[in-house]
């Protein structure tokens, strides 16, 4: 074993560089912002008025074959194309970091949108509202992207991006994994319904992100070291051009294809190192919004940050009941108290059972305790951010494809060894 004072400076090492890394992020986030605010409206504009009209044809909140879990999020698409038009080139700063969009009273970004794309903010019912909340970094591909293409072209362009990371990431978790673990990612990636992610921007970066972080983790043996920036990054990356929507999937298999490649870093310490490497990085990089926001607009949205932070979270459970009882009626809201409460006995119940059970019973490395404890990660956020899984679980409930697939590989090692030994046995 290493002596002590080696492992600290080792850490010390590591944090230095992931200072920097931050610092580095941090201006290339801002920089790639304002060279997309800068981009003309005049260059966007017709396929902005196109892509919009595109928007409405496929409906607010339309389903496939009317299952509510399969829905695809128009609303928030029609939000995206709604900032992307709204940014000037005349205040490029001011539009990077408030990344305003238009609308109304009722919030109905339907009806508003096509008024921007028309009437170029002249319109006296509506108004523009700051979303500077997320760093919106789709931007930097979606402004240039609209120069050219429209949203069903843009989602055309998307599916060949999908196809080619999905299959490179499926081939390098086949060659430096298994057969199994590749078989394991498709049927857990199945289960999420990810073709689904091929026709709807707002679906589509985190599942970008994880192939990408995918084939990052896997194109070559890795130091600890590296793999701690990756994921350094790959969380930041996360935080920066995703909305809220399924952040877990860009850290939970990645992680799990990397330590199934690599038996040296297989074991839960590496599982909790990398894994927080992952959670700083997205922490941090949302965080940093508050200091560039405030050194180059004087924009102090510190209290739109932490507003938000509760009200996502688990303290925002009474708006949750409050909400659901004006949109479903009280008994509804009972219903869904009851399922929250009895979720998460169930999941302390679980953590805890699995606790005393390795500590009494220790798992042989063989068997992969740590695929528990990355299947466990996302029960665990849905219970950090409560309010905003519940009340968007038509999309939240597809970060569920990294518990499915920890557990097709954790139980599919066990049925194997079993059906070995009855083999042998014979």
């Amino acid at each position: 074993m290493r002596p002590f004072h080696k492992h600290i400076v080792q850490y010390r090492r590591l944090l230095g560089g992931m200072l920097a890394c931050y610092g580095i992020l941090l201006f290339t986030a801002t920089a790639c912002m304002i060279a997309a605010a800068r981009l003309p409206h005049d260059a966007i504009a017709q396929n902005c008025s196109i892509s919009v009209n595109q928007l409405q044809r496929r409906g607010d909140g339309a389903e496939v074959a009317g299952c509510p879990l399969l829905r695809f999020d128009t609303f928030t698409d029609m939000i995206m194309l709604n900032v992307a038009c709204s940014m000037t080139s005349q205040t490029p700063v001011a539009s990077a970091m408030r990344c305003r969009f238009f609308t109304n009273e009722a919030k109905d970004v339907f009806a508003t949108t096509p008024l921007l794309v028309a009437e170029r903010f002249n319109h006296p019912d509506c108004y523009f509202l700051d979303y500077g909340r997320y760093w919106h970094g789709y931007l930097m591909t979606l402004r240039p992207l609209l120069a050219f293409f429209t949203y069903n072209e843009i989602c055309l362009i998307n599916l060949c991006a999908h196809v080619i990371l999905l299959l490179l990431s499926l081939i390098l978790v086949w060659t430096r994994c298994s057969s199994r673990a590749a078989v394991c990612l498709l049927m857990a990636l199945t289960f999420a319904a990810f073709p689904m992610a091929f026709f709807c921007l707002q679906f589509s970066t985190c599942f970008l992100l994880m192939y990408a972080g995918t084939v990052a983790v896997l194109a070559r043996r890795l130091t600890t070291r590296q793999a701690a920036y990756i994921f350094f990054v790959i969380g930041a990356a996360t935080s920066f051009f995703d909305l809220l929507t399924t952040p877990q999937i860009t850290m939970g298999i990645p992680l799990a294809t990397l330590l199934l490649s690599d038996k040296s870093k297989a074991d839960i310490r590496h599982a909790v190192i990398l894994a927080s490497c992952w959670l700083a990085g997205y922490a941090l990089m949302w965080l940093g919004k508050l200091p560039v926001a405030w050194l180059l607009i004087g924009d102090n949205i510190a209290g739109e940050f932490i507003t938000n932070a509760i009200g996502r979270s688990s303290a925002g459970l009474s708006e949750l009941f409050e909400l659901a009882e004006a949109k479903l009626g009280p008994k509804a809201a009972t219903i869904i108290g009851f399922i929250i409460l009895a979720g998460t006995a169930g999941l302390l119940t679980t953590c805890h059972w699995l606790w005393k059970y390795i500590r009494l019973h220790p798992l042989p490395a063989d068997r992969r305790p740590w695929l528990l404890l990355i299947a466990l990660s996302v029960p665990c956020w849905y219970m950090l951010m409560l309010q905003h899984s519940v009340i968007h679980y038509w999309f939240t409930w597809r970060a569920l494809a990294v518990t499915v697939f920890c557990l097709l590989l954790f139980y599919s090692d066990r049925i194997k060894k079993t059906v070995s030994k009855s083999q042998g046995a014979r």
